[in-house]
């Protein structure tokens, strides 16, 4: 395995899926690849598919791998997990802890679909923010999590262009295998109703607000107060 010949450095609260898609971005790489690269997928497993549980911990082994892969610290890479909350949020010891896990998180878990906040995805006007998206934070992960308390905003639950994931877990990362998408862009697949092809990714931006999503109310000073305390007390 050899190093990247570029990589990123991690945002600041971001999520092991964030960090795949901003930097397959820079590199025309999928998802997918970035993980056989790091020689992540066993044998017997399927290889188009990204396990729930990469998000939630991951073994030294597979830390030190993709370290030397991105030029990372081993620090750095474990900060893209859940597993730093894990005696903070009983649900992430419980993914981590019951059998099957791969395939049934625990539900009070967005592992496949966090909400997410169009602002933050926009990115905070750097130049990196500006090519590859804003962050795609942990925290969303997280049902408790329920408002952006620097955009004092909620989260959005669905990609206003397709309405999707209507609730689904769905598999960690869409579209594993597609190199095209912006992170900010919607992964999911619609139908195409043509002949000629069957589906395709979305592709709508997450990182503009709609129309739809200007009206909606927004969170008191109160309840942006509430949600402030309980981060900084519980997650910071």
């Amino acid at each position: 395995m050899h190093p990247l010949p570029r990589s990123l450095e991690p945002l600041s609260g971001e999520s092991l899926v964030s960090y795949m898609l901003r930097l397959g971005h820079r590199l025309g790489l999928s998802p997918l690849h970035l993980i056989r690269a790091a020689d992540w997928i066993k044998d017997g497993a399927n290889p188009n598919h990204f396990p729930g549980s990469l998000l939630l911990d991951l073994p030294s082994p597979q830390i030190d791998a993709f370290a030397r892969l991105t030029g990372q610290t081993a620090r750095e890479v474990s900060a893209l997990t859940l597993a730093q909350w894990r005696d903070r949020y009983p649900p992430i010891t419980r993914s981590l802890s019951a059998p099957g896990r791969l395939m049934r998180p625990d539900a009070w878990l967005y592992v496949g679909s966090p909400r997410f906040c169009p602002s933050c995805l926009a990115g905070d006007g750097t130049d990196v923010q500006q090519r590859h998206s804003g962050p795609w934070l942990k925290l969303w992960h997280l049902p408790i999590v329920f408002a952006c308390t620097e955009h004092q905003t909620y989260l959005e639950a669905e990609c206003p262009h397709c309405g999707q994931p209507h609730d689904a877990q769905g598999p960690l990362i869409q579209r594993a295998n597609d190199h095209t998408l912006h992170p900010a862009q919607c992964r999911w697949t619609v139908n195409a109703q043509t002949p000629r092809r069957k589906s395709f990714a979305c592709a709508g931006r997450l990182d503009h607000l709609t129309d739809s999503g200007r009206d909606r109310p927004q969170p008191t000073a109160d309840i942006l107060r509430f949600q402030k305390v309980r981060i900084q007390k519980e997650w910071a």
